[in-house]
C-alpha cells in the first residue's frame, strides 16, 4: 500500500484552528531547503510544497477552512495532504511514499496534536525514527514543548 499517515479527526473551534494554522504557516515559512528521507530521495531533492495536485508551487499555506498541499515538482508529489477545521468526515489518510514533503505532513500533524490531541485519531506506517526529522524541525521552529507533548501522548 505504501508509506501513509492516517488522520481521522473531528471539528475544532475557530480559536484552536487559528493556532494550528498560525503554527503550520510559521513552519512553512521556515522549511529547510532540503531534507533527507528514507524513501530513496536525497538532500539534492529540494523540499518544496505544491498545490493540492502537485502541479504548481504553493503560494500560501492554508486558510480559515483547511490546510492542503502536495509535494512539488513532479515526481516529488504523491497524494494530497488535507486537514480541515470541520474534520475529516471519517477515515482519512495521506500516502507520501516518504517523498520530501512528508516532513511538512508530519510537522503539521504534530502541531495539530499539540493543540487538539483529543480530536485526532492518528496513525502511521512509520516508526518513531521516521518522525524524528519532523520532531526536530518543529522543535527548532516552534519549541521543544510541541514534540515533547507529541512524544508523550502519541501511540501509533
Amino acid at each position: 500500500m505504501g508509506y501513509s499517515h492516517y488522520m481521522k479527526h473531528t471539528e475544532v473551534t475557530k480559536e484552536v484552528w487559528s493556532k494550528i494554522l498560525k503554527d503550520c504557516r510559521k513552519l512553512y515559512k521556515n522549511m529547510p531547503q532540503h531534507t533527507d528521507t528514507a524513501g530513496g530521495y536525497s538532500a539534492k531533492d529540494a523540499l518544496q510544497l505544491g498545490t493540492w495536485d502537485g502541479q504548481r508551487p504553493l503560494k500560501a499555506l492554508g486558510d480559515k477552512d483547511g490546510i492542503t498541499f502536495n509535494g512539488y515538482p513532479d515526481p516529488l508529489n504523491h497524494e494530497t495532504f488535507l486537514l480541515r477545521r470541520e474534520g475529516s468526515g471519517g477515515f482519512a489518510f495521506c500516502k507520501t511514499a516518504r517523498k520530501p514533503y512528508d516532513l511538512m505532513v508530519c510537522a503539521c500533524l504534530i502541531v495539530y496534536c499539540f493543540h487538539s490531541r483529543e480530536t485526532m485519531d492518528l496513525g502511521s506506517d512509520g516508526e518513531w525514527g521516521d518522525w524524528a526529522p519532523a520532531m526536530t524541525f518543529v522543535e527548532e521552529v516552534l519549541g521543544a514543548q510541541y514534540s515533547m507533548k507529541f512524544k508523550i501522548e502519541q501511540e501509533f
